[in-house]
């Protein structure tokens, strides 16, 4: 069974699940930075991957999504799975995409 990655995108308002093939470069690709940041969803290892600047731009066009509690992002999210020590093993998410959407909030 290959990897999935969620893939959050507040301009459109969407969430998907796309088959994970390229590890993090594909993470950086879809993002669109190679400046990433990540934050923890939750003990399973579910985590966030975003632009580390999408703090400071315009998000006007960008849009903006916020995950339960944690800061606003604007523009594009991934959503995966990080259990190793290694930070390039990325897993599918053990949360479904379901259980995702009723996470998030579109700003």
């Amino acid at each position: 069974m290959s990897a999935a990655i969620y893939i959050i995108n507040a301009a459109l308002k969407t969430i998907e699940s796309v088959p994970l093939s390229q590890g993090l470069a594909q993470v950086k690709q879809i993002i669109g930075f190679d400046t990433i940041e990540t934050d923890s969803l939750d003990q399973a290892g579910n985590t966030l991957y975003f632009d580390e600047n999408c703090f400071l731009k315009e998000s006007k066009h960008l849009g903006k999504f916020q995950i339960d509690t944690l800061a606003p992002v604007a523009g594009i999210g991934v959503i995966v799975r990080c259990q190793s020590t290694d930070p390039l093993v990325l897993e599918t998410p053990s949360m479904s995409l379901e259980d995702l959407k009723s996470r998030i909030q579109f700003m």
